[in-house]
This record gives C-alpha cells, structure tokens and sequence, in this order.
C-alpha cells in the first residue's frame, strides 16, 4: 500500500502504465437503420447473383469448348480411318488432343 500524504508526493514512479491495447477503438457504432439494412442486404444480393451468373456462363463456356474439341478429334478420327479402310463408326481417338483443341 502506498503511503501518499498529499499529490506533492506523487512521482512518476507512481504511475502505472498499462501497454495493453483497450477494448474499445473508438465510439460505439451506430444502429444501422432498417432502410440502410435492407438496401445492404439487397446489393449483397444482387453481387451474389451477379458472381453465380459469371460463374455459370464460364462453366458454359468450358464445357462447349470441350464438345466441340471432342466433336473435331472424333470426326477427325473418323476422316483418318475412312482414308486408311477401316470402318470409321467406332474409330478411336486419343483423349490428349482434346484439350489441346479446346484450348486453341
């Protein structure tokens, strides 16, 4: 216990510092109002479909780059084995070439 008589005692070695940071950061926030709460929740929304909407189109995007590099290595496959004779209805093909066209 400390033995002050008055605040002409007190000195610095009194003082107690405390570097740890405090609950609080500022003032309280503010309620949100209903109005600012609902259009928030309607642009949230809104983002939401817009990014499953992109994400849609690119997978639809994908996959018809794909058929269509499967239909060429297929008709491709077909060509070649009717060239050399063979029955050209279950030619077979590599599945390597086919993301190589759908890429180009």
């Amino acid at each position: 216990m400390l033995n002050i008589r008055s605040y002409a005692d007190v000195t610095a070695s009194h003082l107690v510092f405390d570097d740890e940071p405090e609950g609080l950061d500022g003032p309280p926030e503010l309620a949100e109002p209903p109005q600012a709460c609902a259009a928030r929740l309607r642009r949230g929304a809104a983002r939401r479909i817009r990014e499953h909407r992109e994400r849609a189109r690119l997978a639809a995007d994908t996959d018809a780059c794909l058929v269509e590099a499967m239909l060429r290595v297929s008709k491709i496959a077909r060509e070649t084995a009717a060239r050399e004779g063979r029955p050209s209805l279950d030619a077979p093909f590599c599945l390597a070439s086919v993301p190589n066209l759908a890429f180009v």
